[in-house]
């Protein structure tokens, strides 16, 4: 995303395998950015909320910082951009009670000034509109974003999330060219070994979007974005003079 700093925020959930795909989707995307930008200041924090409903105010008894790194971050400005890597679904984020909760982490964070927020989680976008109406339950994206525009105007991001599967693998899902010193290569890798069957094979998501780690930490992020398949693709919103709107120009800045 084009932005002058960026946020990353991971949300623990207590489960060690998914804080541990959660923990290296950030980290891959810091790397990424790091290398690309070096100069832009950036903050990455993990967070580990409680679970009460409607939270007005962060609750230090049971929301907490885990752990966070920053590079100049407080004292920069211009626009910002926030990714949030969470495991999740339709029915909402693992580790977020609700829209509540994820506006008071925002503003934990000083992060409400926020111009773009990608949401890095599985199936968090993606419902039926019709005529400009929702049909059926609105997705995770959907109801945050409308929650966050009611709140003022102090936070009304464009959002983006995708409707499709969005992961964290390690190299060992992906084959290698026979010369090490090459880079890895997309696709799929045969196996003989019983426990290795069934890896998943990225070559199946055309459209896809790979981010390498950084040294020591091989892990990929990938998430299924085939541009030609509009059943799978990645969506952006934005509350606008009260009204959610698909917003692709404002989100690419192109």
């Amino acid at each position: 995303m084009r932005v002058d700093r960026l946020a990353i925020v991971g949300v623990m959930t207590g489960n060690p395998v998914q804080d541990r795909e959660t923990e290296a989707g950030a980290y891959a995307l810091l790397h990424k950015y790091m290398d690309r930008y070096p100069d832009k200041p950036w903050t990455l924090q993990f967070v580990k909320l409680g679970a009460t409903k409607g939270a007005g105010e962060w609750n230090a008894q049971e929301d907490e910082i885990t752990d966070g790194q920053s590079s100049g971050f407080e004292q920069s400005a211009g626009s910002l951009g926030v990714y949030v890597l969470a495991h999740g679904s339709m029915a909402g984020l693992a580790g977020v009670g609700d829209e509540a909760k994820f506006y008071v982490m925002l503003k934990h964070l000083k992060l409400l000034s926020v111009r773009k927020l990608c949401l890095v989680a599985c199936v968090s976008a993606g419902e039926a509109i019709k005529d400009g109406h929702v049909v059926g339950n609105p997705s995770t994206l959907w109801r945050l974003c409308q929650y966050l525009g009611e709140q003022g105007r102090d936070c009304r991001p464009v959002m983006a999330g995708w409707n499709s599967f969005v992961t964290v693998v390690n190299d060992e899902m992906f084959k290698k060219d026979k010369d090490d010193t090459k880079p890895m290569t997309l696709g799929e890798w045969k196996t003989k070994s019983a426990k290795d069957r069934g890896v998943l094979d990225p070559a199946g998501f055309i459209g896809k979007k790979a981010v390498d780690g950084p040294r020591g930490k091989p892990e990929k992020i990938l998430a299924s974005n085939p541009l030609s398949d509009n059943s799978r693709k990645k969506l952006f919103y934005m509350y606008k003079d009260g009204a959610m709107r698909v917003a692709y120009e404002d989100w690419t800045d192109k």
